[in-house]
């Protein structure tokens, strides 16, 4: 199985298309680590608003991919 490399972009430079993506914040809850997109704004993936996440990567292909 060769390892899949993930990216992190900078949300301050680069915003992501009206995708699903992982978005990284770190607000001291421990869940650092979530899934979301931007239209107009950060939202989690149920739709709600979210604060700006501080990076975010595309998301993984999966094994075999």
């Amino acid at each position: 199985m060769n390892p899949e490399v993930i990216y992190w972009y900078d949300s301050a430079e680069q915003l992501p298309d009206d995708i699903m993506v992982l978005m990284y914040r770190d607000d001291g809850t421990g869940d650092d680590v979530f899934v979301g997109y931007r239209d107009s704004k950060w939202r989690d993936m149920e739709g709600m608003p979210t604060a700006r996440p501080t990076s975010w990567a595309y998301m993984p292909k999966g094994p075999g991919k």
